[in-house]
């Protein structure tokens, strides 16, 4: 079973909700998968390392003028124009010592500026528990669809197009060749339950018997968990919920084959297999510990069922996910192909409104209090 995590960072998700489903996902899933942009926040510090000089003026620029529109800040450096004057610099082909003076003191700044910048955006993204992932987002069961930021349709070098992986077409894995396509679903974050949008589902569950959503587990805080103790519940979880994991396998092919019988399969088959995983979760002592800290104020359950397509298509819309490129796309595959009248299984976090869904700023820190009773190995 593969869980996928959609989002764009324009969108109206909030990154803790982002966080908290990609934290479920690896926990009860074999494969998650994040698709859209949200790897510049996971892998953050090798982006930024790996810039190129040009990158990181651009970069620079950027910032400058998201910062006046916002009225934060009036720099009077207009990278732009530095850069041209730093291009102009390199084409000279015997350089005075005045011009690699003036290219030094350009590439010292720009450099130092960087650098403010990364410090800042880094500790941002702490905040939001993305960046905390980043150990687990370079193991063989993280996968990754990356979106062009400016073009999320783009299909070149290593990004991949929102419109195929919302089609459930999914590139081959050029790393780890020998991967083969596990039953997919996709992991929507707790914005799907917000009235606005939620009201829609409602009508479509009412009207027909193939649409549902059934709570299956609940989960504490799982944002607060280092990378050490969400590696140890996803060993516990795989080895309590190894016979779910099956069941709900074959649920998700016969969703994506749209027979007619999944909600009583779902019922009779995956639903009592999943009552193991919810009495782990529930008793589970890291899982308890970290709901402690929280004055049992903090939950997040777990929702599994089945959406028609145009509604789950719908729903990143609605949170501003897609790009007006991606919706055209989609809406003309939808009209080519009849098979998107069909359904998608999904699973879905909902915690209760104003939920604190802080996250552990120290990728590396451990819920001390339970740290001796637990087993990595």
């Amino acid at each position: 079973m593969k869980a996928i995590v959609v989002n764009d960072m324009k969108s109206k998700i909030s990154p803790l909700s982002e966080s908290i489903a990609l934290r479920l996902g690896y926990i009860l899933a074999n494969e998650i998968c994040s698709a859209g942009d949200s790897y510049i926040h996971i892998d953050l510090a090798y982006l930024h390392n790996s810039m190129t000089f040009e990158t990181r003026v651009r970069v620079l620029q950027d910032e400058k003028e998201k910062r006046e529109k916002t009225g934060e800040e009036e720099s009077k450096v207009d990278y732009s124009l530095l850069l041209k004057s730093y291009k102009q610099l390199k084409k000279i082909k015997s350089k005075s010592k005045q011009d690699i003076v003036l290219m030094r003191q350009v590439e010292k700044t720009v450099n130092e500026t960087f650098a403010e910048l990364n410090k800042e955006t880094y500790e941002k993204s702490k905040q939001m528990g993305m960046i905390q992932l980043e150990p687990v987002f370079r193991e063989y069961c993280f996968l990754s669809y990356p979106t062009d930021i400016s073009d999320p349709e783009k299909e070149e070098g290593f990004y991949y197009p929102m419109s195929k992986t919302l089609q459930g077409i999914f590139p081959a894995d050029k790393e780890y060749p020998e991967r083969k396509e596990q039953p997919t679903l996709f992991f929507l974050t707790f914005e799907f339950f917000l009235d606005d949008f939620y009201k829609i589902f409602e009508e479509q569950e009412k009207n027909n018997p193939l649409v549902f959503l059934q709570h299956c587990f609940t989960f504490s805080n799982v944002n607060l968990c280092s990378v050490i103790e969400l590696q140890v519940l996803r060993k516990r979880f795989n080895e309590v919920g190894e016979a779910w994991q099956n069941k709900m396998n074959e649920w998700i092919d016969l969703v994506c084959s749209n027979t007619t019988s999944t909600k009583s399969f779902f019922e009779k088959e995956v639903l009592p297999l999943a009552e193991a995983v919810n009495k782990e979760a529930e008793n589970n002592i890291l899982l308890k510990h970290i709901s402690n800290m929280q004055n049992h104020e903090v939950s997040a359950e777990v929702w599994i069922g089945t959406l028609s397509i145009s509604l789950l298509w719908e729903n990143y819309r609605f949170h501003n996910v897609l790009s007006d490129n991606t919706w055209e796309k989609l809406m003309k595959a939808k009209e080519d192909n009849p098979i998107f009248n069909g359904y998608f299984p999904v699973m879905i976090v909902r915690v209760p409104p104003q939920a604190d869904l802080r996250t552990m700023p120290d990728a590396n820190a451990e819920v001390k209090a339970v740290k001796k009773k637990l087993d990595v190995d």
